[in-house]
């Protein structure tokens, strides 16, 4: 890994702290910094074909909010803790 995605990644997980970034799925200002300043407008979260959701792709900002509203759905559903 290039020293240069290395500084991107350590800045990503330096925005939220020790919270980390699911604590941090509910303030929307902290997400879309997080787009602003490390993330490029196309990001995509790829689930792999083998989970249960398997084979789904989060684009950009409002993929990974959704991203994360569906995993909250699935904890409050008892589905994943």
């Amino acid at each position: 890994m290039s020293q240069e995605n290395l500084d991107l990644i350590r800045g990503l997980y330096g925005l939220f702290g020790d919270r980390g970034f699911a604590e941090a799925r509910d303030v929307a200002d902290e997400i879309d910094r997080a787009f602003r300043v490390y993330l490029h407008p196309d990001f995509e979260i790829r689930i792999p074909e083998d989970y249960p959701e398997g084979g789904e792709v989060f684009r950009g900002r409002e993929g990974v909010q959704f991203f994360w509203d569906h995993q909250e759905a699935l904890e409050a559903a008892g589905v994943r803790e």
